[in-house]
């Protein structure tokens, strides 16, 4: 058989592979946003079921016997189906040491664990869940086993969501941000953290008009994808041409929901913009988490909380609230600088203190270096080492975050790198497009979006994280983007 007779099985498979995973993503959603609590153990049957049969279909010989093939004659290849068949072969390299009963059992429990946390977590309850994250941090030392790494097990689980990182190098470039911003945040706190916040009564239906007109405005399409409401917010991609986006809101405040939408719609916006002739291949998917959360974290911060976002929302505020706010009253909202329990609350400079400590806890636990009973007390302790805070309740500490109860060890790392990915890429569209808070006044949103989707997103994985970087902005990562743009903004060196 020829190689175009070859890539045409192979794409075949792959567009199979796909649609169960957009079916287990539907689950997945419907899981998040509108399940009966009853159907929580059915749930978790039925992502196992399906989880087993896409290993199967995966992890199949003839699959792999295929790739080895058209493997062989990389070079042949046009550069689309190189990248396909590169991505694939080291994708299929991983998951093939581990077994159908694995992934189904490991399925499984996330859904429970999950539906658990749902519960748990309103009631403080660490004592219900402890159990189900215990298995979690098993399955995953034991995934880090079964796949190999070469220098540190958590190599493994990053490797899932950043590929080809590794725990040597993420580890010291983010502990060198954590402590300049360490350093830095009491002086910012005293500068900014007495802003005086924006607590009225704001109606959740008129919070969520607010949030999809700042969606249209942006450039969200709704005939492509709709929001709703969610216990943490997140983004996912039911299929093609099906984006679904979640936020929560606080009747007190409307700036908790504004500013997840606007996060969760700069995922929304990676993944619209992936070329749609490659859905299913890695040549139509994102090149990693980081690079993922990198938009979430842009547009959310460098975007939506400039002054000139400010102004755009104090101009359309009057028209779903009766309260008036002007942009200097949002832009002091929404950029108090202060430590604060909750990651998905805390400003801009401690963020990344947040996700640091969650990546030393994490490289712990899968080490064994850290029990799990012992573990509240490591959060705590390096709250208070960090951020200078005591954790008064498990709610607001060590089950705070959906990330671990529902499977995803050595993801958090990809938020800290999309802080400083986003700071490099807007650096860069101001060098070729001029000031970013010149087109913001002039609300001109889709020029930094048409930007993005030619220099990253129409890409794929055409390259690794670090060579996308690279190539984008003509020089490797560093955080100096990201603290320059800290110090000019709040006007305090980090």
């Amino acid at each position: 058989m020829d190689i175009k007779q070859n890539i045409e099985r192979l794409r075949k498979e792959l567009d199979s592979l796909y649609q169960i995973e957009s079916t287990m993503a539907v689950l997945g959603y419907d899981q998040q946003v509108l399940m009966p609590a009853a159907a929580a153990p059915g749930r978790a049957r039925q992502l196992e079921f399906l989880s087993a049969a896409h290993h199967q279909r995966l992890s199949a010989d003839s699959l792999w016997e295929l790739v080895l093939e058209l493997h062989s004659k990389l070079s042949e290849l046009d550069s689309n189906n190189q990248v396909i068949v590169r991505e694939l072969h080291r994708g299929l390299t991983r998951s093939r040491k581990l077994s159908v009963n694995f992934v189904s059992e490991r399925a499984r429990i996330h859904a429970e664990s999950f539906s658990v946390w749902c519960e748990a977590r309103p009631k403080n309850d660490w004592e219900s869940v402890k159990p189900q994250l215990e298995k979690i941090v098993k399955l995953a030392q034991e995934e880090a086993q079964l796949v190999g790494f070469s220098e540190h097990p958590y190599d493994a689980l990053l490797d899932s969501f950043e590929p080809y990182a590794t725990l040597s190098v993420v580890k010291p470039l983010l502990l060198s941000v954590a402590d300049r911003l360490k350093k830095a945040l009491p002086e910012l706190s005293e500068k900014y953290g007495a802003v005086t916040q924006i607590v009225e009564e704001y109606p959740t239906s008129q919070q969520q008009e607010l949030c999809k007109r700042v969606m249209k405005d942006l450039g969200f399409d709704f005939s492509l994808g709709r929001l709703d409401t969610a216990a943490h917010p997140f983004m996912s991609t039911l299929g093609a041409r099906d984006i679904r986006i979640t936020t929560r809101y606080n009747p007190k405040s409307f700036l908790p929901s504004l500013f997840g939408t606007i996060h969760e719609s700069g995922h929304a916006f990676y993944e619209i913009g992936l070329p749609e002739e490659f859905r299913g291949t890695a040549r139509g998917s994102a090149v990693s988490m980081g690079i993922h959360e990198s938009q979430a974290r842009l547009w959310e911060n460098l975007v939506g909380r400039s002054h000139a976002f400010c102004q755009y929302i104090a101009c359309i505020l009057p028209e779903y609230f009766t309260s008036k706010h002007t942009a200097e009253t949002l832009w002091s909202a929404a950029n108090t600088v202060r430590p604060s329990l909750i990651r998905v609350e805390a400003d801009e400079v401690s963020y990344s203190l947040h996700i640091v400590i969650r990546m030393l806890l994490e490289e712990r636990l899968i080490s064994g270096d850290l029990k799990l009973e012992d573990a509240p007390a490591a959060w705590n302790e390096l709250y208070m080492e960090y951020l200078g805070l005591e954790v008064p309740e498990f709610s607001q500490g060590i089950m705070q975050d959906v990330h671990w109860y529902g499977g995803s060890i050595g993801y958090f790392p990809s938020y800290a790198l999309g802080n400083l990915y986003g700071a490099m890429f807007v650096e860069q569209f101001e060098t070729e497009n001029g000031p970013l808070k010149q087109i913001l006044e002039n609300r001109s949103f889709s020029l930094l979006k048409e930007w993005l989707v030619k220099n990253i997103f129409e890409l794929g994985q055409s390259y690794p994280a670090s060579e996308l970087v690279k190539k984008v902005c003509n020089k490797p990562l560093s955080s100096e983007a990201f603290l320059r743009y800290l110090s000019t903004k709040f006007g305090v060196e980090i």
